[in-house]
C-alpha cells in the first residue's frame, strides 16, 4: 500500500510539471511555483519558435522585389549579396543586400508585413570629383566685324567688292576668320584673329593679268623705256605697308606671268612682308603680310 502511494505521488508530480509546461506554452504567463525556472524558460523558447514557424511570412523573392522597387532598380541591373531571414529586436526580418554599379544597398524588410524597416546605401570607392574651374568663353568678334576690318585695311567699301569666302577657321591652333573678296580683277585674302580682330596675314593678287601689247616699231619715247629703281620699289612697298623703315631680306628683279617685277621682301618686328612691283610703272601686282613665327 505504501509502495502504491509512492508511485501515485510520483505520477502526480510528473503530470503537474507537464500541465505547467503546457500552460506556459499556451498562455505565455510565467509561473513561479514549485516547478523550476529553467523548465519554464525552455517552454517559452519552444513556444516562441513554434509561433515564428507558424506565422505566415512573405517569401524571399517578395522581399527582394520590395527592396528593388524602393531603389527603383531592375533585378537584371543588380547583384545580390544576401537575402536572409533574421530576428531583429524580436521581429522576423529579411536582410537584403545587393549592388548596382559601385553603390551598395542594404534593406531590413518585415518578414510578415513586407514593410521596409530600414534602408541604407553606400557608394564604394568614392572619390570627390575635382572641381572644374570656370573658364570664360573665348571672345569672338564675329564674321561681319572681320569683313569690316578687312575692307578698311584694303581701303574699300562693301558695295565695291564681291565676297568669295568669310568663314571661321584655325591656323596653328588660333581661331581666325578667313576672308576673301574681289574688287575688279584684284583678289584680297585676309586671315583675322577671331578673338581680337588683329590682321594675321593679308595677300593681294591681280587675277587674269593681261600682258601689255607689244609697242609699235616706232622709236620708244623716254617715258616708255624708263624703269623705276629698286630703291623706288622699296619705298613703294614701305608706303603701302604703312611703315617708315624695315629690314629688307630680298630686293631683286624677277618675272611674273611675263611681267618684269621687283620682288621685295622685308621684316618689321615679327611681321614679314612680300611685294611684287611692276618695274615699268611701280604698280603693286601682289602683296602679302603675315606673322613670322
Amino acid at each position: 500500500m505504501k509502495k502504491f502511494n509512492g508511485l501515485s505521488k510520483g505520477f502526480m508530480g510528473v503530470a503537474t510539471v507537464a500541465c505547467l509546461l503546457f500552460a506556459a506554452g499556451v498562455t505565455g504567463v510565467p509561473y513561479y511555483g514549485s516547478v523550476g525556472g529553467e523548465a519554464i524558460a525552455v517552454a517559452k523558447k519552444v513556444n516562441k519558435s513554434n509561433k515564428a514557424n507558424k506565422t505566415k511570412k512573405i517569401s524571399a523573392d517578395k522581399a527582394k522585389k520590395i527592396a528593388l522597387g524602393d531603389a527603383r532598380l531592375a533585378e537584371k541591373d543588380v547583384t545580390f549579396v544576401k537575402v536572409e531571414l533574421e530576428f531583429e529586436n524580436n521581429r522576423l526580418v529579411y536582410d537584403v543586400e545587393f549592388y548596382s554599379g559601385n553603390v551598395e544597398y542594404d534593406y531590413d524588410i518585415d518578414a510578415v508585413s513586407g514593410a521596409i524597416i530600414s534602408s541604407d546605401r553606400d557608394i564604394e570607392n568614392y572619390s570627390i570629383p575635382v572641381q572644374q574651374t570656370t573658364v570664360a568663353p573665348a571672345a569672338d568678334i564675329g564674321v561681319e566685324k572681320a569683313k569690316e576690318i578687312a575692307l578698311a585695311h584694303a581701303g574699300l567699301s562693301g558695295d565695291k567688292v564681291s565676297f568669295v569666302k568669310a568663314k571661321l577657321d584655325y591656323e596653328d591652333g588660333v581661331k581666325v576668320y578667313d576672308v576673301e573678296f574681289y574688287s575688279g580683277n584684284v583678289e584680297y585674302d585676309y586671315e583675322i584673329d577671331a578673338a581680337n580682330g588683329a590682321i594675321l596675314s593679308v595677300d593681294k593678287d591681280i587675277e587674269n593679268y593681261v600682258i601689255p601689247t607689244q609697242p609699235s616699231k616706232e622709236a620708244p619715247t623716254k617715258a616708255q623705256v624708263s624703269e623705276i629703281s629698286v630703291e623706288e620699289a622699296k619705298q613703294i612697298a614701305l608706303s603701302h605697308a604703312g611703315v617708315g623703315s624695315a629690314r629688307f631680306t630680298k630686293a631683286k628683279i624677277d618675272y611674273e606671268n611675263g611681267i618684269k617685277v621687283y620682288e621685295i621682301e622685308f621684316k618689321v618686328g615679327n611681321m614679314e612682308y612680300e611685294y611684287d612691283i611692276n618695274v615699268s610703272n611701280g604698280a603693286i601686282i601682289s602683296s602679302s603680310a603675315e606673322i613670322d613665327d
